[in-house]
């Protein structure tokens, strides 16, 4: 006899028992249907196959009269025939009377015989087996009948619980360190909760770990995956302890099932971790000041998460830790001031860095930054040149720089906004006590505060007029076109004039946009140029001119080009 769960139409089961195959006398009787033509012919046909324990089943009867179908509403009759079942409806595992049902049901009433009435000449009925069955479906119209007679088979789908107690063979491996964290495979079977009918595993059981001493604590491990036949789980051991584990600590292993539970005793042990970190030696032992070398430490016990700090420098970038933890990469870090001498760091390791089991160990003079007094070197300024009012934002580049610096235009402190070692920002002082009266260029210097060191050379600055012209870019040009170009400068107001001269032919350029430094404009093309003999480069001057304040500079030269032709402005 064999429990199974069960739904039939809207009841729920809780236990069916299947008990015997009904008699011919146990189908219930039904009213008979009305006479019909002796020519009525009717087709039986289960449509719904295989079947499975429950699976709502169809079956359809086609009844026809003369070759014809019959009209909508004849009635059919359906009968079932099978086994009978107990279903435990009290849920209390005693057999009463109103509990032995027939085990296959139409779904529609819930009894072995229903009539129903015919839609285009087939009347359709749906009906549930809930346990294994040998069924018997009959239709009748008048005197045309037919019988089917079929099997309902387990549902290879359907889930069910498992029957058997869990048993747990070996642990592989059965040893793991101390941290927790690792995969290990529990060798048994019956280790699932449900199985499909076909005996796959759907949900493995769960799994503690009772962990003896010095932790004495009870830790639930993951699951993270199961085989197929339910006879092997994989879980990810449970950390033992927040605290580092001290000595080896013996755990039992618990699987738990809907069918019961096994305990492997002392089967699987962690084993205390590993010893503090060493720090043996630093290869190169010494570096540059301002870092950003790689250094490798050599030692032991390195794991990561790994911090390392120089002392004096900052913590160090860590690059690479190696398995077997007897090595780590790092980048120098920065020293913020350069060295007047060589200056000793020692260096800190920290192990385990920020998961509470942090192991720290430090090697004094360790590494040794070297002083560098470098002397500053000037390649370029950008911009060159500017009002005798100063205000100008100036760009230093060059090599050497060491912060803090001070930046002298002539006999003029600039003011400092920002510097590195290869690049200064600073604002050009003014000169205007002085007020000459043509443009003047002074040499800017740059010093090392800290280290006394003076740049190895100068560059030239340029002080203008309260409005000058520097360059013009692209500085040539299709004699017969319009072409683009930029005007640079200080001191544009618009609207601005600009003149553009060739062999004593003045013509207005046009233009396009004015900003306090610069001129958008497309310069005039000169047919007049050419010749009958064709033509040859030709330069061309022009001036700006602030129209509001009447204030004019002049520009470096522009050359026209024998190419091109005109676009229009």
């Amino acid at each position: 006899m064999i429990k199974v769960k069960a739904f039939i139409g809207s009841v729920t089961v809780a236990g069916v028992l299947v008990l015997a195959a009904c008699s011919k006398s146990d189908s219930p009787t039904a009213p008979r249907p009305s006479p019909t033509p002796s020519a009525a012919t009717l087709t039986l046909t289960v449509e719904s196959t295989p079947a499975y324990v429950g699976d709502v089943l169809s079956a359809r009867a086609e009844v026809r009269v003369g070759g014809n179908a019959v009209p909508d509403g004849t009635p059919v009759l359906f009968s079932l025939r099978g086994n009978l079942c107990w279903y435990d409806l009290n849920n209390d595992n005693q057999v009463q009377d109103n509990e032995i049902l027939p085990c296959t049901l139409f779904v529609e009433n819930s009894t072995t015989s229903i009539t129903k009435t015919t839609v285009a000449g087939i009347a359709r009925v749906t009906f549930q087996s809930a346990a294994q069955d040998d069924v018997e479906l009959s239709a009748r119209y008048g005197p045309a009948n037919d019988v089917k007679r079929f099997t309902v088979q387990g549902n290879p789908n359907a889930i069910v619980p498992a029957a058997t107690a869990p048993r747990i063979f070996q642990l592989d491996p059965p040893v793991g360190n101390g941290k927790g964290g690792e995969y290990v495979t529990i060798v048994g079977d019956s280790l699932c909760s449900y199985y499909t009918a076909a005996g796959n595993c759907v949900q493995p059981g769960s799994v503690r770990f009772d962990i003896g001493a010095p932790v004495n604590a009870t830790r639930d491990a993951p699951v993270v995956a199961a085989s197929a036949r339910g006879d092997r789980l994989v879980v990810l051991t449970p950390q033992p302890s927040p605290n580092p584990l001290t000595q080896d600590a013996l755990v039992s292993v618990v699987v738990t099932t809907l069918a019961g539970s096994a305990t492997a005793t002392n089967a699987f042990r962690f084993s205390a971790q590993q010893l503090p970190p060493l720090i043996y030696s630093l290869q190169p032992s010494s570096g540059s000041a301002r870092g950003g070398e790689v250094v490798t430490i050599y030692g032991a016990n390195f794991e990561e998460p790994i911090k390392v700090e120089f002392s004096p420098g900052g913590v160090a970038q860590v690059v690479d830790v190696p398995p077997g933890g007897t090595q780590i990469t790092v980048v120098t870090p920065q020293n913020s001031l350069p060295l007047d001498a060589d200056t000793s760091a020692s260096v800190t390791v920290t192990s385990l860095f920020g998961t509470g089991r942090d192991q720290t160990v430090t090697k004094a003079n360790a590494f040794t930054f070297k002083a560098e007094v470098t002397t500053p070197v000037l390649y370029a300024l950008s911009p060159n040149s500017g009002p005798i009012e100063g205000g100008t934002r100036v760009t230093i580049f060059g090599s050497g720089f060491q912060y803090p610096v001070q930046v002298l235009f002539g006999d003029r402190e600039a003011q400092v906004i920002s510097s590195n070692f290869n690049e200064i920002v600073c604002i050009a002082p003014s000169i205007a006590p002085s007020q000459p009266g043509t443009p003047t260029t002074v040499q800017v210097s740059v010093k090392n505060i800290l280290t006394g060191k003076t740049s190895s050379n100068t560059l030239p600055y340029r002080y203008g007029e309260a409005m000058f012209v520097s360059a013009i870019t692209p500085n040539t040009g299709y004699i017969l076109g319009w072409n683009p170009a930029t005007i640079y400068g200080q001191g544009f107001v618009a609207p601005v004039q600009v003149l553009v001269t060739v062999g004593g032919i003045t013509k207005e350029a046009q233009v396009l946009s004015v900003s306090g430094t610069s001129i958008q404009v497309k310069m005039p093309p000169f047919a007049e140029a050419v010749g009958d003999q064709g033509c040859t480069p030709v330069a061309a001057t022009f001036t700006v001119t602030n129209i509001g304040s009447n204030l004019t500079a002049t520009g470096p030269v522009y050359t026209y080009l024998c190419s091109g032709g005109i676009s229009g402005p």
